[in-house]
């Protein structure tokens, strides 16, 4: 588990994202990313998605989540919270 190096450098590129339906990768990405679980259901979101024209709204909504949920910033004030409130 944790958080996919990868798969935050993917979000960084404001791409449209298409990830396996997994419980780190729906986490990381909510409604950010479509998800799919077979071959089957990859090949019908493909076709669903090549005919969106308002998938221009996912690419926002990634950059957006990666600036706000994954930067330095707000890790290292979560994880001083964290030390401060076990040290208490």
């Amino acid at each position: 588990g944790g958080t996919n190096p990868s798969l935050l450098e993917a979000m960084a590129s404001q791409c449209l994202l298409v990830a396996y339906n997994a419980s780190f990768n729906k986490y990381v990405l909510g409604d950010a990313g479509f998800y799919f679980k077979s071959v089957a259901e990859l090949t019908e979101l493909m076709n669903l998605i090549s005919r969106n024209a308002e998938n221009s709204l996912k690419c926002a909504t990634v950059l957006e989540k990666i600036e706000s949920d994954y930067n330095w910033n707000k890790i290292i004030l979560e994880y001083e919270q964290l030390l401060l409130t076990v040290c208490e």
